[in-house]
């Protein structure tokens, strides 16, 4: 996989190829972006790549509970993040639609 991307014009095909994650939506303590402004589906499988990999370099249980909320993008989204995931040898346990403190 290639390294994300900071920006991809929209309406194109390296939009839909090529993985965005906008620098700025890392924080200290979590991670936020705008989809699809500041991160694209690609970008959210290479951040479950690298999130994955991050857990298993680290000693962490190879094991992630993921869900959505109600957004008609969030199936998408948490989708292209369990690819990413699976991608890196990370079980995966769908809770389905679930609120964050929920989750």
């Amino acid at each position: 996989m290639m390294k994300p991307l900071p920006t991809v014009q929209p309406n194109t095909w390296e939009f839909l190829r090529d993985p965005m994650i906008a620098p700025t939506g890392f924080r200290e303590y979590d991670a936020r972006w705008k989809y699809p402004d500041d991160i694209n589906l690609p970008g959210v499988t290479a951040l479950g790549l690298g999130l994955g990999t991050q857990m298993r370099r680290r000693g962490i249980a190879p094991v992630i509970a993921v869900g959505n909320d109600y957004r008609d993008y969030s199936l998408a989204i948490k989708n292209a993040l369990v690819v990413g995931l699976m991608q890196a040898g990370i079980h995966v346990k769908d809770i389905g639609p679930a609120l964050s403190p929920m989750a």
